[in-house]
Order: C-alpha cells, then sequence, then structure tokens
C-alpha cells in the first residue's frame, strides 16, 4: 500500500507540475510576437515533460496508465502547437508518444509471456510436486502389498504345513514353530489347551525365543486365558502396567507386554496361543491380527489332528480293558521281528491268561468278569509298561513283547506282575476271591522266520503252565 501511495503521489505532482509549466508558458508566449524564436525550443521542452509522466504512468499503472498519460499529452500538444502555430510540434509529439506507447506495449507483451512462463513453470512444478507425492505414495502401497503378499504366502505354507500331519504332537510343535518363525518378537511363546473334563486351560507347548530374557512364571489359569476364555477376542497388552483392564501385580511389573489369541473352532473355544515379552510395547496391532491368523489355522489343525488321534485309539484299543487290540499288536510284533532279525537284537514275547476265569464268570456273572478284566488289566499296564505294548489278545488273555531288553529284566517285570496279581483280593457277593494268572515266555531264535513263531512258542509254554498247575512263569 505504501509503494502505490508513494506511486500516486509522484504522478499527482509531475502531471500537476507538468500541467502548470504549460499554463505559464500558455500565458507568457499567448502572443506569437513575444520571443517568436524560442516558442519552439520551449514548446518542444515542454513535450519533453510528459515523457517521465508516461514512463512513470506505465510503471505505476500499466498499459492503461500509459494510454491515459498519452492521450493527455497528445491533446495538450495539439492545443498548444495550434496555437502557437506550430503544427510540426504535433507531429513530433505524436510520434514520440506512439514510440513510448509501442515500448510500454512491447514491455507489457514481455512482462505477460514472462508471467505466462513463470505460471507454466509453477503449473509444471505443481504437476512434478503431484507426480513426486504419487510416485511415493505409490512406493509405499507397493511395499505394503509385498508385506502382505508375503505373510499371505507364509500362511499358506504355514496352513499346508499344518494340514499334512494328523499327528496330534507334531500339529502342536508345527504350530509353536509357525509363531516363533513368523512373528519373531517377545521372549517366550506359548500354546494352551483347554482340558474339557477339568474345564480349564494346561499348558501343552511352549517355546524360549529369548534365552536371555528373565523367565516369568504364568500359570495356565492366570487372568489373561481367563479374559480370553471369557471373551473369546484377541487380545494385546502394549504396556501392562498401564493397562487398566489387568490390575497391577508383581507379574506385571515384571511382564511388559504380551499378545494372545484364542483358538475357537466350531464357535467352540479349545485353547489359546500366546507371546510375551518383558519389554513394553513389544508388539503392534498387525502383530496380533497375524497371529490371530496362524490361530485360526491352528485351530482346524488341531481340532482334525485331536478328532484322528481319538478314532485311532478307539481302534487300536479294547473298549473294556484300554489295552491294544490284537490287530495292532501283530502289527507292531511284525515290525519289531523284522528290525530284530536286521539289526540282531533281542526280541521276547510274554503270553499271560487268568486262571480259572470262566469259572468266575459262570459263578459271578459277566459284569464281575468284565471288572475283573480291567482290574487285571490296569496291573498288567502298571508292571509291564508302555513300552511292551501291552494288549488283550484275546478273551482273558493278555500279550507284550519286548526288543532289545534282557530276558531276565522281562522276566523280573514278569514276576513283579503275578506277585500284584496274586496279591489282589476281590469281594463279591460277601465272597473274597484271589485271582491268580498263568505266564509263557518266548524269546527270537536264529530260525524264526516269522513273529508268529514267536507267539506260537509263548502261547504253548502258556498252555503248559496251565496244564501243569497254574500260577507261574514258563520260558520257552
Amino acid at each position: 500500500m505504501k509503494h502505490e501511495s508513494r506511486g500516486l503521489l509522484n504522478y499527482f505532482f509531475l502531471f500537476s507540475g507538468s500541467v502548470l509549466l504549460f499554463g505559464l508558458l500558455l500565458l507568457l508566449f499567448s502572443n506569437r510576437k513575444n520571443f517568436p524564436s524560442a516558442f519552439p525550443l520551449l514548446l518542444h521542452a515542454t513535450t519533453m515533460v510528459f515523457l517521465p509522466m508516461i514512463l512513470l504512468s506505465g510503471i505505476e499503472f500499466g498499459l492503461p496508465g500509459a494510454y491515459l498519460t498519452a492521450t493527455i499529452a497528445s491533446i495538450v500538444t495539439l492545443f498548444c502547437g495550434l496555437r502557437a502555430g506550430q503544427p510540426s510540434v504535433f507531429v513530433d509529439g505524436i510520434v514520440f508518444f506512439t514510440g513510448v506507447i509501442l515500448l510500454h506495449i512491447s514491455i507489457a507483451r514481455n512482462n505477460t509471456r514472462t508471467v505466462q512462463e513463470e505460471l507454466h513453470t509453477d503449473w509444471n512444478q505443481e504437476q512434478v510436486n503431484e507426480a513426486e507425492k504419487r510416485i511415493v505414495k505409490s512406493r509405499g502401497i507397493r511395499t505394503s502389498l509385498r508385506k502382505k503378499i508375503s505373510r499371505f504366502d507364509g500362511l499358506c505354507t504355514i496352513a499346508e504345513s499344518l494340514g499334512i500331519s494328523l499327528s496330534y504332537n507334531t500339529v502342536l510343535d508345527q504350530t509353536i514353530a509357525a509363531v516363533t518363525n513368523t512373528l519373531k518378537k517377545g521372549d517366550l511363546c506359548r500354546l494352551f489347551l483347554l482340558d474339557e473334563e477339568m474345564d480349564k486351560f494346561v499348558l501343552s507347548k511352549e517355546k524360549n525365543m529369548n534365552r536371555s530374557a528373565k523367565r516369568i512364571g504364568l500359570s495356565p489359569e492366570d487372568r489373561f486365558n481367563r479374559w480370553l476364555f471369557r471373551n473369546r477376542a484377541p487380545l494385546i497388552i502394549k504396556d501392562l502396567s498401564a493397562d487398566f483392564r489387568f490390575e497391577e501385580d508383581d507379574v506385571s511389573r515384571a511382564l511388559g507386554s504380551l499378545i494372545a489369541a484364542p483358538l475357537v473352532t466350531d464357535n467352540k473355544i479349545i485353547g489359546a496361543i500366546r507371546i510375551s515379552s518383558t519389554r513394553p510395547n513389544a508388539f503392534k496391532v498387525d502383530d496380533l491380527r497375524l497371529l490371530t491368523a496362524i490361530g485360526n489355522i491352528a485351530s482346524v489343525s488341531i481340532r482334525n489332528a485331536k478328532l484322528y488321534s481319538d478314532t485311532e485309539a478307539l481302534s487300536i484299543r479294547d473298549g473294556l480293558t484300554g489295552l491294544f487290540v490284537k490287530r495292532y499288536f501283530n502289527d507292531k510284533l511284525r515290525r519289531a521281528f523284522l528290525k530284530a532279525k536286521k539289526a540282531g537284537l533281542e526280541l521276547i514275547v510274554i503270553m499271560v491268561d487268568i486262571d480259572n476265569f470262566k469259572l468266575i464268570n459262570d459263578t459271578y456273572g459277566h459284569n464281575f468278569g468284565d471288572y475283573v478284566l480291567k482290574h487285571i488289566s490296569e496291573l498288567f499296564k502298571e508292571k509291564i509298561g508302555k513300552e511292551g505294548t501291552p494288549s488283550r489278545y484275546g478273551g482273558e488273555e493278555y500279550t507284550a513283547f519286548f526288543i532289545d531288553h534282557n530276558k531276565d529284566e522281562v522276566i523280573k517285570r514278569s514276576e513283579k506282575f503275578l506277585y500284584s496279581v496274586r496279591s489282589q483280593t476281590i469281594s463279591v457277593r460277601r465272597n473274597i476271591i484271589n485271582i491268580t494268572a498263568s505266564i509263557g515266555i518266548s524269546a527270537l531264535k536264529s530260525n524264526d522266520f516269522s513273529f508268529e513263531n514267536l507267539i506260537h512258542r509263548a502261547d504253548k509254554a502258556l498252555y503248559e503252565v496251565k496244564r501243569s498247575g497254574k500260577n507261574r512263569i514258563l520260558f520257552s
């Protein structure tokens, strides 16, 4: 504003001064007879006064100002020239003023071109800036998409690996491995499964991800798992000391942050998977989303493996005694026979029969007979051990085998079993029943060509014991 006011003021003084000067000239030279020789020179000098006026008008007001000033100057010059009888002055003024106007037009066009070029340059720069922003944004989108594709590929790999195996323990191990290999954050990863009979979480698998971190003992029934069981929703705690949902205690002071996801299938919670860290703010929401996705995949695989395990158990175990069935035992013994023959290992088979079982069954009924079978089966599993593959061979007969075991050790286990059986007394209908058993044992020989040879010799030894008095062991 100050610059514009100063320009107007300058223009006013110049214009006023010029008019005043020209007025004086008119008064002095109103008669040509006064100073006739000096008048043209003074008239030319007066004409030249308009030059700065036109220039300043063009600078301050642009072409309109220059046009207006030139027009006024032309009219005044014409009037003075005609009055002084000097038309040539008017012509000279017109030519001069025209030249000045053309100069202003040239300058204005040049300025207009410069402005247009600057505007075009600014527009181009804006386009370049917008393009750079779009490039940066597209790069960010591309990077984000690459991360998402990488995670998707990782989830596909996890789903494929978990879907291949039907082994329950293998699926649990693969679940822990999938979480720790994908989310390389935190100190400890734990997998909890729901015990339906006890209706509470139990710790199934865990992996220490940071051996240098302090280990914090957390109960499977802690407040975090209770929260998961109650809400059935993923849980993220960025800073446990500042989380209003959980009261501060010794655990919260030692534990910094954690993420956890429930394992849900068929709208039923079957467990939970959790990663904890002693550091606060160790996890982000994206980490929780990824853990939840892995948990959803693992839930289905764990359920399928559990169903398969339960079905397999029903198919290979006797429904009454819980021992392995004859078909499963024969298959395991056949494989052990081939291994023992190839490696030159010891292979021993034992056959057990409950003495006088038919009489017990006929006297006290089938329900009591079933009770005796289950009772003896528990003793058999306890004394023989799971490595012997204790099985129910049929009726009241039990069998087991040992590969790469010493013969004396097998006999010692068999004697402990016999002693535990004869030490038991069972009360039925106010009667005390003493149960005994007989055992036949056979060992692998060089001329055996089938596992059935061992079963045949053990059964033959058992028959000999039954025939000669029962309640003892015979090695064949």
